[in-house]
């Protein structure tokens, strides 16, 4: 297994291609024809998909973890209790959108609000920033979230789940 890596293969299948290497990727999302990610230097960074210009958006004083992005800003949450936005450009300081959420996990975006689960809810908060919205108690059994036009979707240690209107 390479840690270091991201690489891409065929949807057919075939040879994987190491499109990059960069210490300890995770969190890794593609919109615009670009990949987005954070690394073990508590770095949030972007490059093209083939790897070219690959750059750091925000660097952070602590470990970053999950990564949503709507192709205009990139979010990630960042010592498991704050979502934090900065521009796909890097051209600003990131901003905090909302603090203090106890058990943040994993995030994704509709480009209208951050959706996200921590240790009892799924919840929102604006992308420009503002208060925390609680949708849906989840027990602290919520795993992943996703988003699409009319629906947010979770999972459970059992389920997949919807909530419309989002």
């Amino acid at each position: 297994a390479c840690s270091d890596r991201i690489a891409r293969f065929p949807s057919g299948g075939g040879v994987a291609t190491t499109v990059l290497v960069d210490g300890s990727p995770h969190g890794l999302r593609v919109a615009g024809g670009a990949l987005f990610w954070a690394d073990a230097a508590n770095d949030l960074r972007t490059a093209g998909v083939d790897g070219a210009g690959s750059t750091t958006l925000a660097t952070m004083p602590s470990s970053i973890g999950a990564v949503a992005t709507d192709g205009t800003n990139v979010y990630f949450a960042w010592n498991q209790s704050d979502i934090v936005a900065v521009p796909t450009s890097g051209s600003s300081l990131p901003l905090v959108l909302a603090s203090g959420i106890a058990g943040l996990g994993k995030l994704a975006t509709d480009g209208a609000s951050v959706y996200f689960i921590d240790s009892t809810d799924l919840a929102k908060v604006p992308v420009g920033g503002g208060a925390v919205v609680p949708l849906f108690p989840t027990g602290g059994d919520a795993n992943a979230v996703a988003v699409d036009a009319s629906k947010v979707y979770w999972t459970t240690s059992t389920d997949v789940l919807d909530l419309e209107p989002k």
